[in-house]
């Protein structure tokens, strides 16, 4: 009896240690690597090729081609045996990730030689470096067009090097941090627990908020059970990573407002790229809004996106902008996502020959290019308009309509207040009309451009010069008939008379003697003669 007691408990023990092992996800629970080792023919195609990260330049290669069952592969290298590597390399991990349970497709696989390859994977083509294969980065760039561009990069880059370790490839190892330290960095810098993109990188955080991001992410992730991770959806994966993270928030007393926009990852030479609901933010590398580069308006903070909180704060001011937007006019349908560009002056100067650049495009779902960042929102909502009533065209009320909506955005009015309350020469000028201060707010906001429409001595509408006129008369219209009748009737041009029992001309004409009576008597400075349109 005490024998098989003896037996019975090491047997229990053993089955224990067997059961211990297994919750850890260590690589072992994997399953095995069947390497994928073929000879191929390949089909050389001579073809223009526009490598990522390099505008206009069409470089002329031979492609090797090859198409298999598990994707389309696209060798931009006359070196058949990188190319060959590359394929074999690649068709193992797609092997591994099928066997490990993960939902995978037929998509396009590009071998290229250079490095910032990974710059234009997307939707369902991965660029993938030469230099790269059989790394982690080879990982990381199949996850992510396999799982979506802007996949929590917290979790999907620990995944990449996991996975890159159990296949024996080149991974990277994350320094090391005391609990303490990760404690009192994170009480401090509670946004910072959102672990997406941005807090990963030097270009938009220090180098503390970087090792402190890896290494609690790390940490994070050596609580998961990749085996059975893996047999999860993208989302459900995501989801238990974001619960491990509340719970840490939770130990150490913090609280963080989870960010609901996307941040994708394309390698260190590529736009910073952001999803929101609506529009997909694409910001250029040391975007300054343009409006603030003159020394009249220095000190400005117009870098919006110099950090990973001024990004994430940004990027929520606009997805709720936007948002409003579109729901007010109910257009959540067919609003589709717009492409928000943010240029660079070198960017805007190689686009349109000139450093200040503003417009929208109706082309697909709609671009729009922007060197300014208060002029997003007018910019976006010539995409609304362009739904409800495309046949509006050039004409003042288009501009009119936009600059409803541009006057809601928090840049909109940053941008009118900040040289107003801060320049001598203009909050002299705001002083001498109205005998105050200038105020935040809507009121004010359009006070300046009642100032400057009598300054300039224009009362008449027109579409390529008249900013400053189509704001104050916004203004005089709402004040009238209300902000919704003016949306309409700027829309639909042809109704106003059935909404104000007036013509255009009839209008017009009542607003400038309205502001020739507002401003009677009070003497246009000689210095503005400089800033007449």
């Amino acid at each position: 009896m005490k024998t098989k007691t003896k037996v019975l408990v090491w047997l229990f023990a053993a089955l224990s240690l067997v059961c211990l092992a297994g919750c850890g996800g260590s690589a072992n629970d994997l399953p095995p690597v069947t390497s994928v080792e073929e000879n191929y023919e390949f089909t050389p195609k001579n073809q223009v090729y526009t490598r990522p990260a390099m505008t206009n330049t069409d470089r002329r290669l031979d492609s090797l081609t090859l198409t298999l069952d598990d994707g389309f592969y696209f060798c931009i290298t006359t070196d058949t045996e990188k190319a060959t590597e590359f394929i074999n390399a690649q068709r193992t991990l797609l092997q591994f990730l099928t066997d490990s349970g993960v939902e995978t497709r037929k998509l396009r696989y590009y071998a290229v030689d250079y490095d910032d390859s990974f710059s234009d994977s997307e939707s369902n083509k991965a660029y993938i470096a030469l230099s790269h294969v059989k790394s982690y980065r080879q990982v990381l760039v199949t996850l992510q067009t396999l799982w979506g561009d802007y996949t929590d990069y917290g979790y999907i880059y620990h995944a990449a090097n996991a996975i890159a370790a159990h296949l024996g490839w080149q991974t990277v190892t994350i320094e090391e941090v005391e609990p303490s330290t990760l404690n009192s960095f994170f009480t401090d810098n509670p946004v910072a627990l959102n672990l997406l993109y941005p807090c990963f990188t030097t270009t938009y955080a220090d180098e503390e908020t970087v090792r402190n991001c890896y290494a609690l992410s790390s940490q994070l992730f050596e609580k998961i059970d990749l085996r059975e991770a893996l047999t999860k959806p993208i989302n459900e994966q995501v989801n238990d990573f974001r619960a491990l993270v509340d719970a840490y928030s939770q130990e150490i007393s913090v609280t963080f407002d989870r960010q609901t926009n996307g941040y994708a990852y394309y390698g260190e030479y590529l736009p910073l790229k952001i999803m929101t609901t609506y529009a997909k933010i694409v910001v250029d590398h040391d975007y300054v809004d343009a409006c603030f580069s003159e020394e009249d308006f220095e000190g400005y903070p117009g870098d919006i996106f110099s950090t990973y909180q001024a990004i994430f704060e940004t990027t929520d001011i606009i997805n709720t902008e936007i948002t409003i937007g579109v729901e007010r006019f109910h257009l959540e349908e067919e609003a589709g996502v717009v492409t928000i560009n943010c240029l660079n002056s070198e960017s805007a100067i190689e686009r349109n020959g000139r450093p200040l650049y503003n417009c929208y495009y109706s082309a697909g779902d709609g671009i729009v290019y922007i060197t300014q960042v208060y002029a997003y929102l007018h910019e976006y909502f010539h995409h609304l308009e362009h739904l409800m009533n495309p046949n509006l065209g050039q004409i003042w009320q288009s501009q009119s309509f936009c600059d409803l909506g541009r006057a809601q955005s928090k840049y909109s009015l940053d941008s009118v207040e900040y040289p107003w309350s801060h320049s001598e020469l203009w909050s002299g000028l705001f002083y001498h009309f109205t005998g105050r201060t200038y105020q935040s707010g809507l009121d004010d906001y359009y006070e300046v451009y009642d100032i400057l429409t009598y300054c300039q001595g224009s009362f008449k509408q027109d579409y390529l010069k008249g900013r400053s006129e189509g704001n104050s008369f916004n203004r005089y219209l709402i004040n009238l008939y209300g902000e919704d009748t003016v949306y309409q009737i700027m829309l639909f041009p042809e109704t106003v008379e059935d909404h104000t029992e007036k013509t255009w001309e009839e209008l017009e004409a009542q607003w400038a003697q309205y502001l020739k009576d507002k401003y009677a008597g009070i003497e246009v400075p000689e210095w503005f003669d400089e800033y007449r349109v």
